[in-house]
């Protein structure tokens, strides 16, 4: 079980967003053109139990995301969440995973692409963009851009 330290400052980087967005959004929306994009993570969705809190607190961050985006709506302010993990290579895949198996993960830059794509032209808002897809991770990206071609 983690310390009520680290529990707390799981808690932190949630309410940071929150922080951020009352001081910012109000002056988004009066200008009419605004993009708030949280970082979250896959284990909002997929909580590990060893991680429970931390799992929690993106968990928040998404409840966050979507009542912000349902606020701001019709003001051209967005806010989306980016979920990485899953079937994303990122500095939390153990050393010991497969080399032949890293190789299908997307990369990180794959996703962020994409996905600042959608938000730069305003395509969704209230959108969660998760990579712990099973599948072929080209076929994931395809996908992707599938689904916001059909949201702009």
């Amino acid at each position: 079980m983690p310390s009520p330290d680290h529990r707390q400052q799981q808690f932190g980087i949630a309410r940071a967003g929150v922080r951020f967005a009352r001081r910012y959004a109000p002056a988004m929306a009066r200008r009419g053109w605004g993009r708030i994009l949280f970082v979250s993570s896959e284990s909002a969705l997929n909580i590990p139990k060893e991680m429970i809190h931390y799992g929690m607190s993106k968990t928040a961050q998404l409840a966050v995301t979507r009542g912000l985006a349902m606020e701001l709506a019709c003001t051209g302010v967005t806010v989306n969440a980016l979920l990485p993990g899953g079937a994303t290579d990122t500095g939390m895949i153990p050393a010991a995973f497969p080399e032949e198996r890293r190789r299908t993960l997307l990369r990180p830059e794959e996703v962020v692409r994409i996905f600042l794509d959608s938000v730069r032209r305003g395509w969704a808002s209230g959108l969660f963009l998760t990579t712990g897809i099973p599948g072929r991770p080209r076929k994931v990206m395809d996908d992707l851009i599938e689904v916001l071609e059909l949201l702009r």
